[in-house]
């Protein structure tokens, strides 16, 4: 008999995300789903570990029959290296993780929690998946996103993916989904980011702010661009960081 596939989950918003519960609630029956998320919003930690620190576990009730959760007092990575060493009963077939309320596009895949845990799920070797719906809204709707979570979730169940790659994905909110297209995360960087203002006691504080500044903005291969005609994004993103083409000529300047 086929052993039936073990699905890790994993996010930055939180053990009570709606967008957590929609997509473990998706793919439960495609697996053996086990949940393993903060237990409080965790946004924009990208692959931070609580170094030295203690992290309790609860086991979760509020996910349906069939889908066993835990939430942890630490970060996405923290949550996830917990599941894949100590919960799980063994090594998952898959790491999906979001769906996140908000979009993880370009850079932005750099500072995400959520893909904090789709790279460490893929530097164990898994293949690994996030999930981005691009509305902050917390409390919107998302049973349209079913099929496409599935379809995407089953193809690399089936086939896989290339060693060393995962997936982000984000999801066009406010629009009519056009079909999914394979882009390039789009280039560019975040600006003005702080606004100082006082606090209570007259001190100057800072509140991280910022605006994306496009630096493709004619690209239309980009997952901003496809986001933006109405496809669902799809960017494969490489772990393995190396500037391999850099090191011939840098060797020619630094190696004695």
């Amino acid at each position: 008999m086929t052993r039936r596939p073990l699905i890790y989950i994993g996010n930055d918003d939180g053990i009570d995300a709606r967008g957590i519960h929609a997509l473990a609630e998706f793919v439960a029956d495609l697996g053996d789903v086990y949940v393993v998320a903060p237990r409080e919003q965790q946004s924009a930690k990208s692959s931070a570990i609580s170094f030295g620190s203690r992290l309790y576990v609860e086991r979760n009730a509020g996910y349906p029959a069939g889908i066993t959760a835990y939430s942890a007092g630490g970060t996405p990575v923290d949550c996830a290296k917990l599941g894949f060493h100590s919960l799980l009963p063994r090594r998952p077939d898959i790491v999906l993780s979001g769906i996140n309320h908000g979009s993880n596009l370009g850079i932005n895949t750099l500072y995400s929690g959520t893909m904090g845990v789709v790279v460490e799920g893929c530097l164990l070797g898994v293949p690994s998946i996030g999930f981005s719906y691009t509305s902050h809204d917390t409390e919107a709707p998302l049973e349209h996103l079913r099929d496409t979570v599935r379809a995407i979730t089953g193809e690399v169940l089936a086939h896989g993916l290339p060693a060393g790659v995962c997936l982000n994905v984000n999801i066009p909110a406010d629009t009519e989904l056009r079909g999914m297209r394979v882009g390039a995360l789009c280039p560019g960087y975040w600006t003005e980011e702080f606004i100082r203002e006082p606090d209570e006691h007259g001190r100057d504080s800072y509140l991280l702010s910022g605006t994306f500044v496009n630096t493709a903005p004619d690209d239309p291969t980009t997952d901003v661009a496809l986001c933006d005609r109405g496809y669902v994004a799809i960017a494969p993103v490489l772990v393995e960081q190396t500037a391999r083409e850099a090191i011939a000529p840098l060797s020619e300047r630094f190696n004695r």
